[in-house]
C-alpha cells in the first residue's frame, strides 16, 4: 500500500524533517512512503533529501510554491512562511491523488500510521488531530525520564 505524506518546510527543519520521516518508515513497514515536500523554492539540501529517501526506498516529490504565492503574508520565527503553503497544497498536486496526509516536523511516530491514513473521511475533505493535551502523555514522559 501506498501512503502519500506532505510536508511544508524551508532550509531551517531539514533534522527534525529527516527525524520524522524516518520514525514514519521505520513503524510503517508494510508500506511504501510517497514524500511530497512543499517548499518555496528547491531546498538547498535537496540532494541530501534525494540520497536519504532513496536509500530508505521512499518516494521524494519536492513541490516547489514560488517567491510570490506568500510574499504578503505575515509571518515571524514562530509562524514562518511555510504554514501557508498547506492552503494552496492541492493546486500543486497531480489530479489522480486522492488522499494525502500532512504532518509536522516536530513529531516522532511511535506507531504504524497506515489505521490513520486508511481511516475513512465519509464527504469531508479534511480531518484534524490535536495534540492530546488531556492524555497527559507529556507528565508520564517526564516521570518516566526522571
Amino acid at each position: 500500500m501506498e501512503i502519500n505524506l506532505l510536508f511544508s518546510i524551508d532550509d531551517h527543519y531539514m533534522v527534525s524533517f529527516k527525524t520524522t520521516l524516518y520514525s514514519v518508515y521505520q513503524n510503517t513497514p508494510s508500506a511504501l512512503l510517497h514524500v511530497f515536500v512543499l517548499q518555496k523554492q528547491l531546498l538547498k539540501k535537496h540532494a541530501e533529501i534525494e540520497s536519504f529517501c532513496e536509500a530508505l526506498g521512499i518516494v521524494y516529490e519536492p513541490v516547489v510554491i514560488g517567491e510570490r504565492a506568500f510574499e504578503d503574508a505575515p509571518s515571524a520565527d514562530r509562524y514562518p512562511e511555510t504554514i501557508y503553503y498547506r492552503l494552496l497544497a492541492h493546486e500543486y498536486f497531480p489530479k489522480d491523488l486522492d488522499k494525502i496526509l500532512y504532518l509536522n516536523t516536530d513529531i516522532l511516530c511511535l506507531n504504524d500510521i497506515f489505521p490513520l491514513y486508511k481511516m475513512e473521511l465519509g464527504a469531508a475533505l479534511y480531518a484534524a488531530a490535536s495534540h492530546g493535551s488531556d492524555t497527559n502523555m507529556t507528565d508520564l514522559v517526564n516521570k518516566l525520564r526522571l
